[in-house]
This record gives structure tokens, sequence and C-alpha cells, in this order.
């Protein structure tokens, strides 16, 4: 009797991700092919990787009979998987549901094209494409090509605006499981020739002719701590390593770093508001200087949209006499006043508040920069009209008013929270993604920061000055050795400083020349949950990956080992 093996639908720990049953002879399953299959009480989808005449477990095989395949995907689909497995030190399970997910129990069964439509190119399968509004410019590429075409964003507003000018379906987190796995079986079968994704179905590569990927940041398809972590770029990346007629477009408005590829100029109307010089009177984030431009350009029938990521009514509960600061009573980040309470943004629990500082008893909380709430109610009483006050996120995501005056409260701010190696990284992309949203709207753009930030925001809009920054920013991590100019792999390990030494201790005698292990460096903010601590396995970068995977590959049971970190730290 025949056996196939399965990696079924559903997580697992490394290590446990094989497993056979018994078909009949004349049944044609072959590697790539999707079934659904008994596993313990349940029923899963799970996907045949290889077919043999004999099994080490054969008295145990559950008998299939002759199962009919729901979908049968290419046998690169099985390579595609094993590689994204040892890529991020992850069960094969695991890869296959955050692919999969759910398959209805009615889902009926689908045949893919034998052979995927060959694009007659006479080009490179893989370009590049600078762009003022990288998403028009997908769209109109995923629009003209040919064959069955995925289309990869990294926001569900991007994917859905998208999938709405190309008049095809969406696939991102917020679908029903089924409504999922219809879009992944028609867009398979070659039902449906167009399909924009998020990162969830970027691995649907596999079944392309064509891939189109708006690119607008660096990280945005990054995944979070929890198995499987992946860029989605890479595994495109994979797709067109095995499918070497695979057609790739990628379409950026700012190079990455150590990229060598231009960068478009954005040239627009730009004012600077000094914010160490100038007065604040009326609000205590707007100088006077902005205030009046503005009130002007209310006066004249123009939008206004202000940028301010700070959330809630301000940052932080902080005493202004003392300096005192709420902390959250259960992982210690600093709590911030919302809705007559604390707002925890690390773990998202609720605190009350003191009406008065236990410190010092005094009751002006004012020290910590307000947030958009408290700068709404500002506003207001400064009379200047309906002013639309966004999010970071928010300016990233969605267009502005033609011919409005867009405003940012803090250049520094568009760096984000997060406190790592790619601050300034993450600075120099979103400003350059507000400005040019704000020079394709026809609007001016006027910032308020720091004299030193101020001067050099200008010189980032232009090709040579982002050349030279990046320049810059490329010379200070090698000499640390971050990437990209060099290799750092993050190993989270879950428990005592004392116990990631001693994983440290246990992984050097291995290490070969060049290599080191830095840490263990403490993960903040987690008084009541289980303590985590960080790694770094540094190599050179021209250190082989698969080498990297070999070494770190034993290790994978005691650390959460992350081999293209986005946060260095935490």
């Amino acid at each position: 009797m025949p056996y196939i093996t399965v990696v079924p639908a559903l997580r697992t720990v490394p290590g446990v991700e094989e497993f056979d049953y018994a078909v009949e002879r004349d049944c044609r399953l072959g590697p790539g092919d999707l079934v659904t299959v008994p596993f313990r009480k349940k029923r899963l989808p799970g996907l045949v990787i290889k077919t043999s005449a004999s099994s080490l477990v054969a008295e145990k095989a559950v008998d299939l009979g002759c199962p009919q395949p729901l979908l049968k995907f290419h046998p690169e689909t099985v390579e595609l998987l094993e590689r994204i497995s040892a890529l991020t030190f992850s069960a094969k399970p695991s890869i296959l549901f955050s692919w999969i997910r759910h398959v209805p129990k009615r889902a009926k069964a689908m045949k893919m094209p034998d052979t995927a439509e060959q694009l007659k190119l006479t080009r490179e399968t893989r370009t590049f494409h600078p762009s003022l509004d990288p998403l028009a410019a997908a769209i109109k590429t995923a629009r003209d090509g040919t064959g069955r075409t995925l289309v990869l964003c990294a926001w569900k507003t991007e994917v859905e605006k998208a999938a709405l000018k190309l008049g095809c379906p969406a696939l991102h987190s917020d679908l029903a499981p089924g409504a999922a796995w219809k879009l992944v079986a028609d867009f398979a079968s070659a039902k449906n020739k167009t399909l924009v994704v998020t990162k969830l179905g970027a691995w649907l590569a596999a079944c392309s002719d064509r891939v189109v990927i708006n690119e607008p940041e660096n990280d945005d398809f990054k995944q979070d701590e929890l198995a499987p972590r992946y860029d989605a770029r890479r595994l495109v990346q994979e797709c067109a390593r095995l499918n070497p007629k695979l057609a790739v477009s990628e379409h950026y408005l700012t190079p990455r770093l150590g990229q060598e590829a231009p960068a478009p100029e954005i040239s627009l109307e730009i004012t600077t508001e000094n914010t160490s010089r100038h007065g604040h009177a009326e609000t205590d984030i707007l100088t006077d200087g902005t205030l009046s431009r503005l009130r002007a350009a209310a006066e004249s029938g123009r939008e206004i949209v202000l940028i301010h990521p700070v959330h809630g009514f301000r940052a932080r509960q902080v005493c202004k006499d003392c300096g005192w600061r709420a902390v959250c009573p259960s992982c210690g980040y600093g709590l911030s006043p919302e809705n007559g309470g604390g707002l925890c943004r690390h773990c998202g629990k609720k605190s009350p508040l003191p009406r008065a500082c236990p410190s010092c008893n005094g009751t002006d909380f004012s020290k910590s920069r307000s947030g958009r709430e408290r700068l709404a109610e500002q506003i207001k009483a400064a009379d200047l009209g309906r002013v639309q006050i966004r999010s970071l996120t928010q300016a990233l995501e969605n267009d502005f008013p033609q011919n409005s005056c867009v405003a940012v409260s803090d250049l520094t701010l568009l760096a984000g929270a997060i406190e790592d190696i790619r601050r300034r990284e993450r600075l120099v992309m979103n400003w350059r993604k507000i400005a040019a949203r704000a020079q394709t709207s026809s609007s001016s753009l006027l910032v308020q920061g720091r004299e030193e930030n101020l001067t050099a925001c200008r010189s980032w809009l232009t090709t040579r000055g982002l050349a030279q920054e990046w320049e810059k920013e490329l010379a200070e991590r090698k000499l640390f050795g971050y990437p990209p100019a060099g290799r750092v792999v993050k190993l989270i390990v879950r428990g005592s400083e004392s116990q990631a030494e001693d994983l440290a201790r246990k992984i050097k005698p291995d290490l070969p020349p060049g290599c080191v292990i830095e840490g263990p460096f403490s993960v903040a903010f987690r008084p009541h949950e289980s303590p985590r601590h960080i790694l770094h396995f540094k190599a050179p970068l021209e250190f082989a990956e698969d080498e990297l995977i070999r070494i770190l590959n034993p290790w994978r049971r005691d650390a959460i080992i992350d081999l293209d970190p986005v946060a260095f730290f935490s």
C-alpha cells in the first residue's frame, strides 16, 4: 500500500511536522496537493509533500482511501514551505496554517492549471520602479499585465483602494475564514486572474505569473515576534528563485538603505518653524507663526490637515513640579491620560490616575507633551475652523485633500515611538512619504521642529541629498555591525537573564571566526509577565545565510530566532 506524507495546517512546535497516511494504489496524489486529513478528532487541510511505497509508522497510519485534492498546487510550493520554515525557524505546519488558515467543511475540489501561463518577457523578470505615487504606479502595472497577477500592498487601506480600482477581490486578515479560502482557491485555480493582498497572501506568489509590489516603507511587510516571522518580499524572492519566469516589479518612493537605486525628487512649497525659538500662546504644540499661517490658509478656503502622532490627551501623566510619572501596575510602562483614567499603550490595560502627585502633592501634570485630544481643544479655542488632526498612520495611509495645507507638529515624531537603530531611517522615509503625498495633492507643507532637523529635511527630498543621508547612515551602521552593513540575528530568550547567559555560553563554542554573541539585553515593561532577554548573533555580511541556519537550528527550541529582525532590543 502506498503512503503520502502530509504537513497539516495547524500550529505545532518545531520537530512535530510531518505525518504519514495510507492511500489506495491507484490514488494519484502527489507533492503540492492540498487534501483534508483526520488529525486527532478533527479534519484539517494538509499539504502532501511526498509519496512513498513504505512508512516507518505503517501499522499506525490511517487509511485515507483515495481522497480528491481540494487544490493542486505546483510542487514548488512544497519547496517554498520548507525554505520559509528554515528561514523562520518555525514548524512547517505553523507556516502552512498562516497561509491557509481555514478550509470550509463543504469546500469543493478545484484543480489548479497544470502549467501556469508563461509570459513572454523581453526584459528582466525583476524590475524596480521609483515613483512619487507607488500605489498608482503598481495599479497601472497590474492593469497592463497578463496572466495571473498578485498585487502585494502593506496596508489594508491600500489593498482595498487597489482592489476597487482594479475591479478585483482583496485578501486581508479582516476577512472571514471561508471568504478568505474562496479567494485563495479562485486565484490558485485561475478562476480569478488578479488578486490584491496584504502580507497574509504573499505566499500566493507561488501560484502567480506576475507579482506587483507596492512598497511604501521598508518594515511594513514584517510580522510580529510570533512565529512565523518573515518579510513578505523575501517570500516573493524565494518564489522567483523557484520559478525563474515569475515577473516581479517593485514600486517604491524611497529605496531601501544599502540598495543602489534612484530616488524620485520631491519638490513642493515647504515652510519651516523652529520650535526652539518661537513662542507659544494659544497652544503648547503649535507656534504663533504656525497658527498665523494656518489661519491664513483657512481664511482662503483651504482645508487644513495637522499631523500629530501623540495619542490621547497627553503622551504621559507626568508631574510638572517634581517629574513623578504614573506607570502601569501591570507592565511598568508610562500611563497616558485618556477618558478620565490612565491607559497603558504597551499592554492596553486601564488604571485610575491620582488627582494629586503622590510625591509632592502637585496637581499640574502638564510636563508631558499634549496629545491629539488636547490639541483639538486648543485649536477649537483658537477658532481655526475645521482642522483634520491625523495620527502618523492616518497620514501615511490616506491621501490629503487637493490644494490643502498640511502641517506636521514635530518632525522628530515621524520616526515613531520605537527607540532602535532604525529610528533615523524611519524618520526619513515617513517624511518623504508625507511630502510626496502633499505634492501629488498640490498641497503646501508646513513642518515644525528643531533647527538641525529642519535644515536636513529639505535635502532628504532630493535624489542627491537622500543618497548622502543613506551613505552617512550606512557608515554608522557599519561601525556597530548592524544591517544592512552586517548580519544580526535576534534570539528572544523566554526566561531570566541567567538563562539567556547560559544559552549564549552554549552557542559560543560553535561560533565560526568573525561571529560573536552579544547580550543579553533585557526586554522592558514585563514585570507581571514572563521575563524576556535578547541575544544578538552577529556575523559578517558575506557570511552565508544557510550556514547561519545550520549553526542556530539546534537552538530553535531554546529561543525565538529572528533571522531578519526589525526591532533589535524589544
